[in-house]
């Protein structure tokens, strides 16, 4: 979420490069939604129904909303700033969200400094050691 949407987003529209900004949204958007069903410990569905899934879960309803109204803004500069205020929103629900459960103690809003608190929970050794930002395909 804060690769794509808190950094990525705001930077490729200020290139001009609307088509990486649109993938950064979309990249965002289903970080958001995969976060949100982890922190409600339930499996995210295929994608077409990610976003119906939600609705039954706590706060669900509020995340699909947030989610879908983002994803209806334009990727043009006129309405960068606006997205990327969406985009703060969403990633201050979350860290809300990490806060009340314990996960995280910091207040910072960009959720990458959240990460080594959300590792170091990890029992397993293996995992708990890999890099952040691992994608598993290396």
């Amino acid at each position: 979420m804060s690769q794509s949407g808190q950094y990525n987003y705001l930077r490729s529209i200020k290139r001009g490069d609307s088509a990486a900004a649109c993938m950064a949204a979309s990249e965002f958007i289903k970080a958001a939604a995969g976060a949100f069903y982890l922190l409600r410990k339930t499996y995210m569905p295929f994608y077409k129904w990610m976003f119906r899934g939600m609705e039954s879960l706590e706060g669900g309803r509020e995340m699909a909303f947030m989610l879908a109204r983002l994803a209806r803004i334009p990727d043009d500069p006129e309405r960068a700033e606006e997205k990327s205020q969406r985009i703060e929103e969403i990633c201050i629900l979350i860290r809300e969200e990490l806060n009340r459960m314990g996960l995280s103690g910091s207040r910072e809003n960009f959720l990458v400094a959240h990460g080594e608190s959300l590792m170091s929970k990890i029992q397993d050794p293996r995992i708990r050691n890999l890099p952040m930002l691992y994608d598993g395909k290396g």
